[in-house]
Formats: structure tokens, C-alpha cells, sequence
């Protein structure tokens, strides 16, 4: 389990990719916001989980990638790759 953090401007699109081994296990993700409201997810069984979402809050934001394991085995140290 993981924890992202970032800083978004205003207008800008946050795009997050997790790819990993589907035969290690299963990840999946969730973007939240500053108050923890969820604001994308992907928890589909195949590689990779992809989340979204354009800041229109007419600031800079910050926003919180949540990365984690759901189901069977466990994934080698090389088996996910945040981009």
C-alpha cells in the first residue's frame, strides 16, 4: 500500500498509470482530494489501472494517489511501475 501526493495547477490534468504483473496479484488505485473525497478509480483485474481528473478549482490543489493490493499473491518489487 501506497500513498501519492501531488500538486496540481488549475487547468491541468492529473493522469496516473499503475502497470503491473497480473500473475503477482491484482493492484488497484484511487485519486482523492485534500478533504478525501474520491475522486477516480480503477480496480479492473488487468494491467495496467489508469485514473484521471482535470483541476478546475482555480488554484493549485493537491491530490492523493492511493495504490494497493486487492487480492492474491504477492507482487515482486518490480512488478508495478507508477508513471
Amino acid at each position: 500500500e501506497d500513498w501519492y501526493a501531488m500538486e496540481v495547477q488549475d487547468g491541468a490534468t492529473l493522469d496516473a498509470s499503475v502497470s503491473f504483473d497480473t500473475a503477482d496479484g491484482d493492484i488497484d488505485i484511487k485519486l482523492y482530494d485534500a478533504q478525501s473525497v474520491q475522486l477516480d478509480s480503477s480496480g479492473m483485474v488487468s494491467s495496467p489501472e489508469e485514473v484521471s481528473y482535470t483541476n478546475n478549482s482555480g488554484s493549485v490543489q493537491t491530490y492523493y494517489l492511493h495504490v494497493y493490493y486487492w487480492s492474491f499473491g504477492t507482487p515482486s518489487q518490480s512488478g508495478s511501475r507508477l508513471r
